[in-house]
């Protein structure tokens, strides 16, 4: 996952792949927080957490920088 970031953006190779794999840390990162959450290792959360948040805020720009286009109501392209 993380190495198909870094490729992916020093490349310009599959720049579509760079949201997808931040996606699956995300999702992962909340696995692996629930595992912690069962085994009573509460002190695991926070770092859990942060690096959920991080994974998605690259989700949610790269999916904007990729090319993805947003349009608003009037059906005017904003990005």
């Amino acid at each position: 996952g993380s190495l198909a970031i870094i490729v992916s953006t020093l490349t310009g190779v599959a720049p579509w792949s760079v949201p997808l794999a931040a996606f699956g840390i995300a999702r992962l990162m909340l696995c692996a927080g629930t595992f912690h959450i069962r085994r009573r290792e509460f002190s695991k959360l926070p770092l859990n957490g942060i690096l959920s948040l991080l994974a998605l805020l690259v989700v949610v720009g790269r999916w904007s920088w990729v090319g993805f286009e947003r349009k608003n109501k009037m059906n005017v392209k904003v990005g």
